[in-house]
């Protein structure tokens, strides 16, 4: 888990286009895995995880993130490191 990076990935809903990237590794694997409950599958977490309202609301007390969910589109990713 030490090579990979996990960022949350905003996108336009209009045009899916990529507006940012957060990196969400300061908040801790555990942290992560409590809020977006992965599949027994996928310990790791290297899936891709779609935020909704419900979770949202779980990570905004933790990050600085002003979800707008009538304009974008959030998931948590991840990443090899570069």
């Amino acid at each position: 888990m030490q090579n990979v990076e996990r960022l949350i990935s905003v996108f336009k809903k209009d045009d899916d286009a990529l507006v940012d990237e957060i990196n969400v590794d300061h908040l801790g694997f555990e942290k992560l895995r409590s809020v977006l409950n992965p599949s027994d599958d996928d310990k790791e977490m290297y899936d891709v995880y779609p935020i909704d309202s419900t979770k949202a609301s779980q990570l905004k007390g933790l990050l600085d993130i002003k979800f707008d969910f009538n304009t974008y589109i959030y998931q948590l990713d991840c990443f090899a490191k570069k």
